[in-house]
């Protein structure tokens, strides 16, 4: 069977061999001479109506796809072992070219912390289109798959942050995103972030040196703090609310003769009152039915609903 092609193969007297289709554009065709140089636009097929572009713009060669955005740079079996280009690809490995002679205008990064806060991640599937239905059974779910349970951000959303790690395309109206844009800006943030931490230990620590305290036995074991062995203290009663029992923690210094702990209700009403034999850490239990339902019972340094009276 033969298949009539229109072609022509004309040789310029430079040298050059022009292979053209006399149905295509005169801009499309292959030009070779002694070095195997090609100009112009380069179609390829891969038998299913998809083709293969490769152009240029000026001096800027290009291969794209001819009809869709869709390609495939090798494959997991055929692999390149080198591409060399702003990224670099390596053995299964891509370098982004970041050498300090290829830049200027270097700034640091301004509030970054507030613009990672600003940022939302986020879980989602592609769209299924057209091109991951072709083929097989098994093909097509690799390729659903494939397109499920991605993490990333929403272009739209991280262009009100960060205007300048996006990129529309006009040809085929899509909004795209540097990921690699955002590695930078992590690293900055958890510096200051980092930074902020270290100012809080400290601001704590100096609080904390700040307030004499004085570690006593304390009850059932716990250590009891106080601003010092010549001051009483009176802490807040816990549980609190409570319905079946409470306990006050109290500190007497050895120094105090006598000691009486005076509960109030809310009309300032002494309701209850308790003798403290002990010095240093002990307590007293107040018992839940000996109260009002309802009874606000507290203690502290000062309050209006307990106090400690010393003589």
């Amino acid at each position: 069977m033969f298949i009539a092609v229109n072609a022509q193969i004309k040789v310029f007297s430079d040298g050059k061999v022009s292979i053209r289709s006399s149905t295509m554009p005169t801009n499309v065709g292959i030009y070779l001479n002694s070095s195997t140089e090609i100009n112009g636009t380069v179609y390829f097929s891969n038998g299913y109506g998809k083709f293969l572009n490769i152009s240029g713009n000026y001096d800027h060669p290009q291969i794209t796809p001819y009809l869709t955005n869709r390609g495939f740079l090798g494959t997991s079996t055929k692999q390149f072992s080198q591409i060399h280009a702003q990224t670099y690809y390596c053995n299964g490995t891509s370098f982004q070219s970041s050498d300090l002679k290829l830049k200027e205008n270097i700034k640091e990064i301004e509030k970054p912390l507030h613009t990672i806060m600003q940022s939302r991640g986020k879980k989602y599937d592609y769209k299924i289109d057209s091109t991951d239905l072709k083929g097989n059974k098994e093909e097509v779910e690799k390729n659903i798959a494939l397109k499920k349970n991605k993490y990333g951000f929403i272009a739209q959303e991280v262009q009100k942050v960060l205007p300048e790690v996006t990129h529309f395309n006009n040809e085929n109206e899509i909004l795209y995103l540097d990921y690699t844009a955002f590695i930078p800006i992590l690293v900055e943030a958890l510096k200051e972030q980092q930074t902020l931490i270290v100012d809080l230990k400290t601001e704590l620590e100096q609080l904390k040196n700040a307030i004499p305290t004085t570690k006593s036995a304390g009850i059932n074991g716990i250590e009891a703090n106080t601003e010092s062995l010549n001051t009483a203290t009176l802490a807040q009663n816990i549980p609190n609310p409570f319905s079946n029992t409470t306990r006050i923690d109290i500190y007497l210094p050895e120094t105090v003769k006598n000691a009486v702990l005076y509960v109030y209700n809310m009309q300032g009403v002494q309701i209850k009152s308790f003798n403290i034999n002990e010095r240093g850490a002990t307590s007293v239990t107040i018992e839940g039915y000996t109260l009002q339902a309802g009874m606000l019972c507290h203690c502290k340094k000062v309050s209006y609903y307990g106090t400690m009276q010393m003589a």
